[in-house]
């Protein structure tokens, strides 16, 4: 018997394995200089996240945001395992590799003017 999953399954498994690790988010797709105008007709925001399947093996690229700070390389890793363990364990499909790139470094918010940082102003 075969099952085929559809890839936006693969998507939210991919999405809901990496928001469970803190300090690192699914990076937004880059937009071509074109497509800024055109209305999207998808519902989903684009993410830097791409799923590639032959057969019953999966390759995955993903591009992550890592907050500053943070060890890109534990996370980096965290992050290759928790997708394929996921993948593996609830489609049943074999991950051939789980690349990820680090697009960017979030930078804490800066402090607002006149608050104070403790919360006991005012």
């Amino acid at each position: 018997m075969e099952l085929n999953i559809n890839k936006n399954v693969m998507r939210d498994i991919v999405i809901a394995a990496v928001e469970d690790i803190d300090g690192i988010c699914i990076a937004p797709a880059p937009t071509p200089v074109g497509e800024v105008l055109k209305e999207s007709e998808a519902a989903r925001l684009p993410r830097a996240l791409r799923l590639t399947q032959d057969g019953p093996t999966v390759a995955v690229d993903l591009g992550l945001n890592v907050d500053y700070g943070r060890d890109l390389l534990d996370l980096a890793a965290r992050a290759q395992r928790s997708v394929a363990e996921n993948l593996e364990l609830m489609c049943g499909c074999q991950v051939e590799a789980v690349n990820v790139t680090v697009l960017g470094v979030s930078l804490p918010a800066a402090p607002v003017p006149g608050r104070s940082q403790s919360g006991a102003g005012a």
